[in-house]
């Protein structure tokens, strides 16, 4: 999808098949990079959100949750390499963020169990 939005990507990652990044390729994946970096924002906005659940809706612990995750050195490494953790990054924290939900509304167990069958039976 990156290459389709850019030319410039497209040829770094044609170069970067074919060898390695070195000083002729590979460095000018800025789309690719604007899409991971979207994909970490969003990993971080699901932190916020399971923070601010766990903690008794308590925005102050949601954003402590968020600078704690951005604490780690990986996270600003994942939003600007051309690799696809960022990706595995967003998933991870939408994940979590569903289960937080449904944790907090376990009385609707039922509900969530059969909407989840439902529509892997529709989908899968």
């Amino acid at each position: 999808m990156a290459a389709k939005i850019d030319e410039q990507t497209y040829r770094d990652l044609v170069c970067v098949a074919k060898g390695a990044v070195s000083a002729e390729c590979g460095l000018g994946l800025s789309s690719l990079k604007a899409i991971y970096y979207v994909e970490t924002v969003v990993f971080h906005l699901c932190m916020l959100f399971v923070g601010w659940l766990f903690f008794g809706r308590n925005l102050f612990a949601g954003w402590c949750c968020v600078i704690a995750s951005l604490a780690f050195y990986d996270t600003f490494l994942y939003a600007s390499s051309p690799l696809s953790e960022s990706g595995y990054l967003m998933l991870g924290g939408l994940f979590m963020a569903l289960w937080a939900y449904a944790y907090e509304r376990a009385s609707q167990w039922s509900v969530w169990a059969g909407r989840c069958i439902c529509w892997v039976a529709c989908n899968g």
